[in-house]
């Protein structure tokens, strides 16, 4: 409607959920229903549907971008010409760890939930796990392979990605005040995990 009223015409994408059974799935369309929503974009005079978008978190390696590369491959066959050549960008989101991988606590760890499961507790919390990730040009080459593999010939299309996490984790630290002492072992401070991220620092 803001278009209609502004006589323009604006370049629009759509999310892809990547995975359709999980709550994550509140966030894009199936890739099922990737043709109707092309036909209702059609509809729409001053929308240019012309690119998608899908986003995979906490990655240490390529392999879930690779296998939902296939599945979009082959939805994309089943698109009418038309449709595939309106696409003119992908959008790969973010979620690429960086080289040192992720740092995970015993209850994130395949022992630490049958430790929670059997004995209802998460184990030493103190304790940390490290999973290191592949390096950023092993992500790239193996999303490239399966674009060219998977993506038809018809589309001409530019990719986008998002490595945030991977560019800024070495250089990034975050100065916390301590604004009151309530023990020996507990402080207050004026940030949180908020500004940290994920649990780093939760013992």
């Amino acid at each position: 409607k803001v278009a209609v009223g502004q006589g323009k015409s604006i370049r629009a994408g759509v999310r892809l959920t990547t995975d359709e059974s999980g709550i994550w799935r509140k966030f894009g369309i199936p890739l099922s229903q990737l043709s109707r929503f092309f036909a209702e974009a059609d509809k729409c005079r001053h929308v240019e549907l012309s690119g998608l978008q899908f986003h995979l978190s906490w990655n240490l390696n390529p392999d879930k971008y690779v296998v939902f590369i296939v599945s979009l491959g082959s939805a994309l066959r089943g698109l009418e010409r038309s449709y595939r050549q309106a696409i003119k960008f992908l959008d790969i989101g973010g979620g690429y760890w960086p080289p040192q991988g992720e740092w995970l606590q015993a209850a994130a760890t395949p022992e630490g939930v049958l430790h929670q499961t059997l004995l209802q507790t998460s184990g030493n919390t103190s304790d940390h796990y490290k999973y290191a990730s592949v390096t950023i040009d092993d992500f790239a080459n193996h999303i490239a392979q399966a674009l060219k593999k998977q993506i038809p010939d018809d589309i001409s299309y530019t990719v986008y990605t998002e490595p945030g996490r991977w560019l800024s984790n070495e250089a990034m630290h975050i100065l916390l005040r301590v604004v009151d002492r309530k023990a020996a072992d507990v402080i207050i401070t004026d940030g949180g995990t908020h500004a940290v991220g994920w649990a780093r620092f939760e013992s």
